[in-house]
C-alpha cells in the first residue's frame, strides 16, 4: 500500500457518511454506483510533480526567484500524464454527473491536532472541476463529516444542488459541540 492509498483509507464513520450521502442523492433521483474514476491513483504524483515545478510570481510576465527541481524531459514527461489524467476523466464523466467522496479521511479535528490529508481533492485540483464540500455527519466525537460533491466542468449548478439536498436531508452546518 502506497502512501496516498494509506491517506485514502477514511475512518468507518467518513464511509458511513459518504454512503448514506449517495442514498440520499438515489432518494433525491440521483442513479447511484460506486466506483472509482480511470488513473485516480496517479494523482498524488502528478500533483507531487506539477508542486516541484517553478511558477512565475506575476500574472503577466514570467518572473521568477527560484529553480524547477526538475529538467525539460521531466516537465515534459508531467505535462503528459497530467494531460492523460484530465483525459481519462473526461471520458469517465461522460457517463457521470457527479462523483461523490470523503472531504477528507477523517471527520474535522480539533484545532492544534492532525488534520485530515487531501487525497480525495487532489485529482479534482489537477482538473479543475466545480467542488463544493458539505457536512453530511457527525463523529462520535462530534466533529462534522464532509462529503465532497464534484461535477463536470462547467456545471457548479448540479454541484451546488446535490450540495443542498444533502444539507437539507442530512443536517448540514451544526454549531460545534460546546466543551
Amino acid at each position: 500500500m502506497t502512501s496516498s492509498e494509506a491517506e485514502a483509507q477514511p475512518t468507518p464513520e467518513t464511509a458511513a457518511t459518504c454512503r448514506r450521502a449517495a442514498q440520499v442523492l438515489a432518494e433525491w433521483g440521483a442513479q447511484v454506483e460506486e466506483t472509482l474514476p480511470p488513473r485516480i491513483e496517479e494523482a498524488y504524483d502528478i500533483t507531487r510533480q506539477y508542486w516541484s515545478r517553478v511558477e512565475s510570481e506575476d500574472g503577466e510576465e514570467w518572473v521568477t526567484t527560484g529553480h524547477s527541481r526538475l529538467d525539460g524531459d521531466e516537465v515534459a514527461r508531467h505535462l503528459f500524464l497530467w494531460d492523460r489524467f484530465r483525459r481519462a476523466m473526461i471520458a469517465f464523466m461522460a457517463g457521470h454527473d457527479l462523483i461523490l467522496t470523503p472531504a477528507a479521511e477523517l471527520p474535522a479535528q480539533p484545532h492544534d491536532t492532525p488534520e485530515g490529508r487531501i487525497p480525495y481533492t487532489l485529482p479534482y485540483s489537477l482538473t479543475g472541476y466545480p467542488a463544493v464540500v458539505v457536512r453530511c455527519g457527525t463523529s462520535p466525537e462530534g466533529m462534522p463529516i464532509g462529503v465532497q460533491v464534484v461535477a463536470r466542468p462547467w456545471r457548479e449548478d448540479v454541484a451546488l444542488a446535490a450540495a443542498y439536498a444533502l444539507e437539507q436531508t442530512l443536517g448540514g452546518w451544526q454549531p460545534p459541540p460546546l466543551q
